[in-house]
């Protein structure tokens, strides 16, 4: 039995891990904003208002998930009133044995304003920003920055981030 719960998390983890790597994580070139919006089931602009860790069944294997609560400003595509919860894999903890963390998915701050790219949700309940990092743009006096560009090297306006995401939604 704890073989095959190991198989499992190994697989389930190499799955994850595979599709952060061919999504723009670990030192790809970021998605361009057109791309992230063809693949996100929903893009908004919204303020973190909190973020719970709890556990949830994958496959068989529990594992620890943060459930995001953010009050939405502007939906710029996806369907949903003006709060979006969604449960993302990690802990806002993190750490070098947090899933989110080993596969490159953020972790938000309740107060903070994004701009996320979520991708259509799993059998799960589970999902994250398409991209992982990249998917997640830090809003500031109305300019954006990907999440994890720490010297906030590739920063446009929102206005020209949701001009992008709208003209590719309505192709």
């Amino acid at each position: 039995m704890a073989r095959h719960m190991a198989i499992r998390w190994t697989a389930l983890a190499g799955l994850l891990l595979a599709s952060a790597t061919r999504a723009g994580a670990h030192g790809m070139p970021a998605p361009s904003v057109a791309t992230l919006t063809r693949n996100a089931a929903h893009v908004f602009r919204g303020h973190c208002v909190s973020a719970d860790v709890e556990d949830a069944d994958v496959g068989g294997v529990r594992l620890r998930v943060t459930r995001y609560t953010f009050t939405v400003g502007e939906r710029l595509k996806g369907r949903g009133g003006a709060v979006a919860t969604f449960r993302q894999v990690g802990t806002p903890e993190g750490g070098p044995r947090d899933l989110g963390t080993l596969v490159g998915l953020p972790r938000f701050v309740p107060g903070t304003e994004y701009v996320l790219f979520l991708l259509p949700e799993g059998r799960a309940g589970l999902t994250s920003p398409a991209g992982a990092s990249a998917g997640a743009f830090l809003v500031h006096d109305g300019s954006v920055a990907r999440v994890g560009d720490p010297a906030a090297t590739a920063t446009t306006t929102y206005e020209a981030l949701r001009r992008t995401v709208l003209a590719e939604s309505h192709r």
